[in-house]
């Protein structure tokens, strides 16, 4: 169900990677584009209340239209979490969370506190996602039910369109996509964490596909980083280059200049 609808990046400022990223989508899509500065969540747990009140001022502004929020390190994954409730949940009482990413990150949750590794598993406690589906994981994680998976083999054995129209029979039509580019080939994107299976073209046309069958309400991208170690030139301007181009994906952008750069 294509919907035509207002989209707007909110791009968040959390490290360098992340204003990298800034200055590429403003230089090419300068009135799509807000930035503004959010808390570095990465270094320990955080209750889901205390990050939507460190959310709060910087989303709240901007719900006029429907937000693409970008940022950087997959170590402030959590942060989904938070635009769950502060984007999301406006928008719908019952929606499906849609995890793109190499990892499941539904490790268990102590004491309410979330981090990049579980705060998955808090989601249906904390928001109005009333179903989890995962795209893209190698193998499938402990918890995970194999109704609610697709693996990037699957995508390419049985197709993508196939593959999606299976895996969300039982979701809601409205739908949050949040994407963690580890979940690509290392020669494709530049993360803390490369050792993701899916080539870019895959993930593109996944997103194309999931932007014509649902409503998508919100959807959040990030994983540039370059904490532990750098990138080289070339994989550096790529990376930039896969944000830019699920950027056009959801603004409706015409990307084929994009991807002859890429």
């Amino acid at each position: 169900m294509a919907t035509t609808k207002d989209w707007n990046i909110l791009a968040l400022e959390i490290d360098k990677p992340s204003i990298e990223v800034v200055n590429t989508l403003e230089a090419l899509w300068l009135e799509d584009v807000v930035r503004r500065k959010a808390p570095d969540c990465a270094e320990s747990p955080i209750r889901h209340q205390r990050l939507v009140s460190l959310l709060e001022e910087a989303v709240l502004p901007l719900l006029q239209g429907t937000l693409l929020t970008t940022y950087g390190s997959g170590y402030c994954h959590n942060l989904t979490s938070a635009l769950l409730t502060v984007v999301a949940d406006p928008l719908s009482k019952q929606y499906c969370y849609v995890h793109i990413d190499q990892h499941a990150d539904n490790d268990d949750v102590k004491e309410h506190l979330i981090d990049c590794a579980n705060f998955v598993s808090e989601i249906p406690h904390v928001t109005n996602a009333a179903s989890i589906k995962h795209v893209g994981s190698t193998c499938m994680a402990p918890g995970i039910e194999p109704k609610d998976h697709v693996s990037v083999r699957q995508l390419q054995k049985e197709g993508i369109a196939t593959s999606l129209s299976k895996l969300f029979e039982d979701a809601p039509q409205d739908t949050y996509v949040s994407i963690d580019l580890d979940v690509l080939l290392d020669d494709d994107m530049h993360t803390d964490f490369p050792d993701g299976e899916m080539p870019i073209n895959t993930l593109l046309n996944v997103l194309r596909t999931l932007k014509t069958t649902h409503n998508i309400i919100g959807a959040d991208v990030l994983g540039l980083s370059y904490r532990y170690h750098q990138p080289s030139y070339n994989l550096f301007q790529k990376s930039k280059l896969v944000y830019a181009m699920i950027a056009g994906i959801f603004l409706g952008k015409d990307i084929t200049p994009l991807k002859a750069k890429y």
